[in-house]
């Protein structure tokens, strides 16, 4: 879900289909208001509560809060709380860890992700390259993480991490369940900061 940067005192995001907010009493957790739900590609208002418990994304974030193993993968966000408003229009509220875009990490940075990932991730660049298809490193990560998680096999033998294709598998499992499809995309790969190097995080992949 896009998610754009706006200049208030609480609200940090704002898109299409969510609202984001957060406390200076909890500078580390925010508050994600969903009022739309995907209908194909596109996103529509929640006309009831039921529509949002068939959404894709509640079926997501429920899923995390199921499975300990899911909720324990560092490529998959933290969620604390989950709840479903019927009013004043049917919405969804999520409390989650604080996140950050994609945008903000460096080109450094985004190598050294890629290359945790995938083995030869420069080597794989470069095999772009030739077919005239030029990637900075956060675009051939967005690219690369998409095809891994839409079930390339060239990407998924490179996956070096374990706890990456323990998040995929996840990520597969529920679109099979539910005759979705993936929403990998630039907007929904944030990263969870930290001392170290940024971790990559699968925000909302499932449409």
């Amino acid at each position: 879900m896009l998610l754009q940067e706006i200049y208030d005192t609480d609200v940090i995001g704002r898109g299409g289909s969510a609202e984001v907010t957060s406390s200076i009493e909890e500078p580390g957790t925010v508050t994600k208001k969903v009022t739309k739900g995907a209908r194909g590609f596109n996103r529509v208002p929640f006309p009831s509560v039921r529509a949002i418990e068939r959404d894709g994304y509640y079926e997501f974030i429920k899923m995390l809060q199921r499975s300990d193993r899911a909720a324990s993968n560092p490529y998959l966000p933290r969620i604390y709380d989950v709840r479903i408003k019927p009013e004043p229009e049917p919405h969804l509220e999520v409390d989650m860890e604080r996140l950050h875009k994609l945008d903000t990490i460096s080109d450094e940075e985004a190598r050294v992700i890629g290359n945790q990932l995938f083995d030869g991730f420069d080597r794989l660049r470069k095999a772009h390259d030739r077919r005239y298809v030029t990637l900075d490193p956060k675009e051939a990560l967005v690219e690369f993480v998409g095809r891994a998680v839409q079930g390339s096999s060239q990407l998924m033998s490179a996956v070096q991490d374990p706890q990456f294709k323990q998040a995929v598998m996840f990520v597969k499992n529920l679109v099979r369940k539910r005759l979705s499809r993936f929403d990998v995309i630039k907007e929904n790969l944030m990263v969870r900061r930290g001392r170290h190097v940024p971790q990559l995080v699968l925000l909302d992949p499932v449409g």
